[in-house]
């Protein structure tokens, strides 16, 4: 299997690596598609570990970004997107209609896209964004409006499910990222693609916003 890293805050890079402007991160490629051996599992784990927290939430841009590393994958293999974040999408702060409903329709244009949310709050928008934008709903799509409400989607929900995972702590996020490893290595006969995806935070407890591709 191979596995990509992306991460999303600020504004779009098109430079692989984990590059910041002022104190806010380039959503970026921070590493392409490795292969998940014992070199490749280090390289990955390593990067992870530098990353650190800084800027926006601008999930349609990582999605952009994670379907650009998936470029690379071999043919025929199983394309998977995972979407971890601890933010409402945006460009600046607060939930973002637009950001939104963008990320729901880039993510109508891949295969399997499972998201995992820590929010301190939930509510109907977070849900609804998140369920919208897993494969709970792949036939999801949005739009936004000059008035309440200020976005519609249509074909989606607002339900956790297979897809769309709520954590709330290291040991939740470890037991989801098992959950989709294993649903995900289920329909992959090929041992080269089977997938071993990792937890993406950092040892210094804090979470970040990054999207792991295969």
């Amino acid at each position: 299997s191979q596995i990509a890293i992306v991460k999303f805050a600020g504004d779009k890079s098109d430079s692989v690596g984990n590059d910041t402007y002022g104190s806010y991160n380039y959503t970026q490629i921070v590493t392409k598609l490795t292969e998940v051996n014992e070199s490749g599992v280090t390289k990955l784990k390593d990067a992870v570990n530098d990353l650190n927290y800084g800027g926006a939430t601008a999930a349609d841009y990582g999605m952009e970004k994670a379907q650009k590393a998936l470029e690379g994958a071999r043919e025929n293999s199983k394309k998977v997107v995972v979407l971890f974040t601890d933010g409402e999408p945006n460009h600046q702060n607060g939930f973002d209609y637009s950001v939104a409903a963008n990320t729901v329709n880039k993510a109508k244009e891949m295969k399997t896209v499972y998201t995992i949310g820590v929010f301190r709050e939930q509510d109907d928008d977070v849900d609804r964004y998140m369920s919208s934008t897993s494969s709970n709903h792949p036939n999801a799509s949005a739009i936004t409006q000059d008035r309440d409400p200020y976005w519609e989607v249509f074909e989606g929900g607002s339900e956790p499910g297979d897809y769309y995972m709520q954590v709330n702590d290291k040991k939740d996020l470890l037991k989801a990222f098992e959950t989709i490893s294993s649903e995900v290595i289920t329909g992959c006969p090929d041992r080269r693609d089977r997938p071993q995806l990792l937890p993406c935070y950092s040892g210094r407890n804090e979470w970040h916003h990054c999207l792991h591709g295969r």
